[in-house]
């Protein structure tokens, strides 16, 4: 707002300034349209008096061009009203005596033409024209003798007698007297005859017109003098008017050059004035400015140490959780291994016991993990065919055990066949159930927790888990799916992330979930997910085997053989005890360098090595196996073993060669189930 305050003003005392120096320059212009005026003046009178000597129209019109620019010169030159009429009805006299004595002098020079052709000494041409006259008479002849003769001249004139002569026409005329006598005879009828006395009558009338027509000569002079002499007073009047106009116009132009002078210097005070107040004015403004550039500058730096701080925290974050989830995952391996081989071996139900806090244990690590998979990045669901009823089952009866250490009811309600097939992410929904029904189990003292589900519309799955606890109290209610959000009275029961990353899960599919509760009467989770159905074919059908506890484990096919590189001496005990329960042959190593070096000397057909490794990493000893020069060695089909499974991760391990991977805690389907995959493929 200021520039442009500052701008305005600035135009508005420029257009000022610049009226100022137009009318100064108008004013010089005026006072030059005078002299164009008198030098125009000058030459239409010159061409005039060309156009009087010659007669050529060419210089009569651009006589008349030369007056209508004088007209306009004047025009331009003179502001006031009667000043301007004044000239114009010179102008308008001037051109109206000019055109009185152009016919004047026409009509002189016409008579001084005739004067000149016309020879006075001659016979007169009445008198050579009267004896062309035949007169019809009586055959009869008149001759004329002429007996005496006597011719008188006039005597010489002096000097100014002959001007006088000159000026009126009159020649020297010599008079003849002449003693006629008549003889008369017939003679025929084609004779001339005139008398004496007709011819003088003649000769005086035709004198008479002579003398008119010299005075009416002498007449034009005059008035061809009285012309010219009003000419000159006029064209003389005309001049002086032009130069007391011009006078006064450079008169007034002074004047008007001293006031426009004193108006410039005024405008370029004010100039000079704002100039006082604007240029501090603009530095106050470009002090501002450059602070808050400095300002900005420091809020954006410390906006991008605050980012670099998060994106440092979120990366801390990340790999606290990777690495929590990694050594977690380790000891709860070796729990549920030996765990697993305890049960197999009949061991007392104490075992039992020691693996429910192991999978408690290791739901609170997968929970950790999938709240920090959420926040980083959006999971990707994955589409394989599955049965729901199944998924509902295997989850029931996994978690039946904890129902009935707390001596609780859990009653499965499914109103769909397990022939029902879909396709969808069967982990994710194992995930959600395991989450509500763990936390209906955990709350729930005594009682039952029921579990319910329906499919609608063919694809629509309705599941409700119901359970007979204390309830939630309505200022709870709204909070029970935020993070690590619990209630008051069981704040020390759970991570207060199994609720919320269900409802992540859920927002994946589109699906709704909510819950009902009131205080002493338990609690409701709802939720509902749409999947794709599929059609079974008619020659599907499946084939449930009993588990007897008498049948032989899961089995390796013979001929493979494994190399396993593991840095954990219980892991390496708790593999070694599953591979023989599954008839493998394998070889153990604790480090990458000895892994290399005896894979080099040895020939194995799968490679399974963890990759949190001490030296060498799982990722270098893999790209150091790719690289050997042995195509086949090279070719050989690695798994790795971990427990750091974030998308990023596992992304991670398939670029640097790796052919796939087995997550901590693995079971010993788990291996079996990646070994004959790729066997199978080779």
């Amino acid at each position: 707002m200021t520039f442009f305050m500052i701008i305005f003003l600035r135009k508005r005392e420029s257009q000022q300034l610049g009226i100022v120096v137009k009318d100064l320059v108008a004013t010089k212009t005026d006072a030059g349209h005078i002299d164009q005026a008198m030098q125009l003046l000058y030459a239409a009178d010159n061409n005039f008096r060309i156009y009087t000597l010659t007669y050529d129209k060419h210089y009569l019109n651009i006589y008349a061009g030369q007056l209508k620019l004088i007209a306009s010169h004047l025009d331009s030159a003179v502001d006031s009203k009667q000043g301007g009429r004044q000239m114009e009805a010179l102008l308008a006299d001037k051109a109206r005596k000019s055109q009185l004595f152009l016919q004047t002098r026409l009509y002189v020079d016409s008579l001084l033409q005739l004067s000149q052709v016309w020879d006075t000494a001659d016979k007169p041409l009445p008198v050579q024209q009267l004896s062309n006259i035949q007169v019809a008479q009586p055959r009869r002849q008149a001759d004329t003798v002429i007996t005496t003769e006597t011719a008188q001249t006039k005597g010489r004139k002096k000097l100014f007698g002959r001007l006088k002569d000159a000026i009126s026409n009159k020649a020297n005329i010599q008079q003849t007297n002449k003693e006629v006598r008549i003889v008369q005879h017939d003679v025929s009828s084609n004779n001339k005859a005139f008398t004496k006395e007709q011819l003088q009558k003649i000769q005086d009338a035709y004198t008479k017109f002579i003398k008119e027509a010299t005075e009416s000569h002498n007449n034009l002079k005059q008035k061809e003098y009285a012309l010219v002499v009003a000419n000159e007073r006029l064209f003389t009047e005309l001049l002086h008017q032009m130069a007391a106009l011009k006078q006064q116009m450079l008169d007034e132009t002074d004047k008007r050059r001293l006031q426009l002078g004193q108006d410039i210097d005024h405008s370029l005070y004010k100039l000079d004035k704002h100039n006082y107040w604007e240029i501090p004015l603009i530095l106050l403004m470009a002090g501002i400015i450059i602070y808050g550039l400095i300002r900005l500058y420091r809020y954006d730096l410390a906006l991008l140490r605050a980012k670099q701080d998060a994106e440092k925290f979120a990366q801390q974050k990340s790999d606290f959780a990777a690495t929590i989830s990694h050594e977690l995952r380790t000891p709860v391996q070796s729990i549920l291994g030996f765990t697993y081989l305890l049960e197999q071996d009949k061991t007392p139900e104490t075992v039992s016991a020691i693996r429910h806090s192991a999978d408690m244990l290791l739901q609170v690590v997968n929970n950790v993990l999938d709240y920090t998979r959420m926040e980083a990045a959006e999971p990707v669901l994955r589409q394989e065919k599955f049965a729901p009823r199944t998924a509902i089952e295997e989850v029931c009866n996994s978690l039946a055990v904890q129902a009935e250490m707390k001596s609780l009811s859990l009653i499965v309600n499914i109103y769909f066949p397990s022939t029902l097939l879909v396709m969808g992410d069967a982990f994710r929904l194992k995930q959600v159930l395991v989450n509500l029904v763990a936390n209906a189990i955990k709350f729930t003292e005594q009682g039952s927790v029921t579990v319910t589900a329906h499919v609608r519309e063919d694809n629509l799955l309705q599941v409700s888990v119901k359970d007979t606890g204390p309830g939630i109290s309505h200022k709870e209610l709204p909070l029970v799916f935020d993070a690590f959000s619990q209630g008051t009275n069981h704040y020390h029961k759970g991570s207060g992330l199994g609720l919320h990353i269900s409802r992540k899960i859920i927002d994946l599919h589109n699906g709704k979930i909510h819950v009902e509760s009131l205080p002493g009467k338990g609690t409701t989770f709802y939720f509902e997910i749409r999947y794709q159905l599929i059609t079974p074919s008619p020659a599907t059908k499946k084939i449930i085997v009993p588990v007897s506890n008498t049948s032989p484990g899961p089995i390796i096919p013979a001929g493979i053989r494994l190399l396993v590189v593991e840095d954990s001496i219980l892991n390496q005990k708790l593999l070694a005890l599953m591979l023989d329960r599954m008839q493998a042959s394998y070889l153990i190593v604790s480090s990458a360098e000895e892994a290399l070096e005896v894979y080099q000397r040895e020939s194995f057909d799968f490679v399974l090595t963890d990759i949190d490794l001490p030296g060498i990493d799982g990722l270098m000893l893999t790209a150091m196996i790719r690289e050997l020069p042995d195509k086949k060695k090279a070719a050989v089909t690695i798994i790795a073993i971990t427990g750091n499974v974030l998308e990023d991760d596992i992304a991670l391990y398939l670029r640097s060669g790796l052919n796939d991977y087995i997550m901590k805690p693995y079971r010993e389907e788990d291996i079996l189930e990646k070994i004959t995959r790729h066997h199978q493929m080779a």
